[in-house]
Formats: structure tokens, sequence, C-alpha cells
């Protein structure tokens, strides 16, 4: 593990609290195995996670949106949701608080921007009495349908991209149904 925790993760620690810069793009990615920690390369799931959003924005069929990037392949890894944009929010406490203590938190800085992954082996939803509105029950039902039958779960997380652009068109919806996303909006509302 890094020198943080999931709670020191805020919207302050990626920076969006600042006017130029309030939106964050994040991924659940499940796993059918117990992957190793050196598996978890962060600067590969960032990657991955921007060519997915590329994937999903253009996709015409469902072959196109199939994650296999940067050496993150099916049937390893599975994607259950859409890659996920949040304004002025950061997933990491509330998941901390959905599935408790990660096994691993991994933080990179690529030019001067945090990447962050975090890993989660045979997590057990937890019953949080407290979480923000709308993100915080979004993200549990995200979780909840990446969970169904997986053994890992890992967050990734990347400032940028813009949340005024969250809204897929009605085909790349339908494509992604099709494909067997089970959710297919990028935000709550």
């Amino acid at each position: 593990m890094n020198d943080k925790n999931l709670n020191d993760l805020t919207t302050s620690f990626f920076g969006l609290n600042k006017p130029y810069c309030d939106n964050l793009a994040y991924w659940l990615v499940s796993s059918v195995n117990n992957i190793s920690a050196d598996a978890i390369d962060v600067d590969k799931f960032a990657k991955a996670m921007s060519f997915q959003i590329g994937s999903e924005e253009q996709a015409s069929d469902g072959s196109e949106v199939l994650l296999d990037f940067q050496g993150i392949s099916t049937p390893t890894f599975r994607l259950s949701s859409v890659v996920q944009f949040s304004e002025k929010w950061s997933p990491f406490p509330e998941a901390g608080k959905i599935l408790g203590e990660p096994t691993l938190l991994k933080v990179n800085y690529k030019f001067g921007i945090p990447s962050v992954a975090v890993l989660w082996r045979n997590p057990k939803i937890q019953n949080p009495l407290e979480l923000s509105e709308p993100y915080g029950a979004w993200l549990r039902a995200l979780i909840q349908n990446a969970l169904c039958t997986e053994d890992s779960l890992i967050l990734v997380g990347v400032q940028g991209w813009s949340f005024k652009h969250r809204k897929l068109t009605d085909l790349s919806s339908k494509v992604l149904a099709g494909a067997g996303f089970k959710q297919v909006a990028r935000a709550p509302y």
C-alpha cells in the first residue's frame, strides 16, 4: 500500500475543488479470480479506462466495447457498467464505507495528476448508515452489480473528462446494453 488510505482520496486530493477541473472519471472492474497485487498497474488501468471511454462513445456494435487494451482483457476482467463521471465528488471514501478496507491501494502521478487503483479481494458489501446523495447510493448499486459472481473488485479513478458530456448517445446506450452492461449511464443524473 501507499502512504494513502481511502479517506485521503477526497475531492481535494484529486484537485476537484478548482473551478477549471472538478470532474473525475472512475471505473469498476471485477475479476473472476483473485489477481495478484503485481497485476494492478495504475498506469495501465488509467490508459485502459481512457481507451474504454472512447470505445463506449463510438461503439456501433457490441464487439467494439469488449475490454481489451494494455494487457487488461476479458475473461480475466469484467465490466458491468460504463466508465462513470462525477462532478466535485470522489468515490474512494464511499467505496471504503461500502466495502471496508481494501487489499491494495496504489497511487501514481503523471504530469502532476494522480491516478488511483484500489483492489478488494473477496469483498463483502457492508451497509453504511450514511452515503452521500446522489453519488453514494449510485456507487453502491454499481458495486452490487459488479459483485454478482466476482472474486475481486478494482476501482480506478483519474481526474478529467467533461461532466457536461457524460451522456451517451441512444445508439451507444443500446449497443452497451446489448453487450451485457448492466448500467449504461455515466452518472446518477
